[in-house]
């Protein structure tokens, strides 16, 4: 049914709780600022290898990616907006644990 069409593997998606309890304090390292945008956190992930379980996932502000007119389709999108990515890291979905960590822009 055309409300419920599945997105391609590595799209954008929202963070949910299990990515959420992983990056934990990392949070504090968001640097304070004036925004002009509602934040609004994505995640892109990409599988790591053979193993369908493990991903490496990226965590971007869409109002940001939106004010700079970036279309975020997959992970490797922001391999060319580096200054993007606001956590990096990896999330093993099965298991439900992982290390997401801040990333500092260059």
């Amino acid at each position: 049914m055309f409300w419920k069409k599945e997105k391609p593997a590595g799209s954008p998606v929202e963070l949910d709780r299990n990515l959420v309890r992983i990056i934990g304090k990392e949070w504090g390292k968001l640097p304070l600022g004036e925004s002009n945008h509602w934040v609004k956190y994505m995640a892109v992930m990409r599988q790591q290898g053979d193993n369908t379980d493990v991903f490496d996932v990226r965590v971007y502000d869409e109002g940001c990616t939106d004010e700079k007119k970036i279309t975020v389709v997959n992970y490797s999108t922001l391999d060319q907006y580096q200054d993007l990515i606001l956590f990096e890291g990896w999330f093993d979905r099965k298991y439900k644990k992982g290390e997401i960590n801040y990333k500092k822009a260059a």
